[in-house]
């Protein structure tokens, strides 16, 4: 009993009220911590966004070489006016 009565004891003694100053504190870290989750993703987004896009590019620019070396192939076939 006295060993229980020792930890309640102790257990009050960690346990301080919160001052208002505390609690602003508490809501602003709270805050930032949202706020960096929700950069944190907005984040991943973008980045996924500019992969699909890079990905996009990498397509376009390879059709646009291969109609290059087509309409290469193809003036180098026209003999030259006389």
């Amino acid at each position: 009993m006295d060993l229980l009565e020792w930890k309640m004891e102790s257990t009050k003694e960690m346990v301080q009220p919160i001052s208002g100053q505390e609690v602003c504190v508490m809501n602003l870290l709270q805050s930032v911590r949202s706020d960096y989750q929700q950069l944190r993703r907005e984040l991943v987004e973008v980045q996924e966004l500019q992969r699909e896009l890079s990905s996009r590019l990498r397509a376009q620019l390879r059709l646009v070489h291969g109609k290059f070396a087509r309409l290469r192939q193809r003036i180098a076939a026209v003999p030259p006016p006389r």
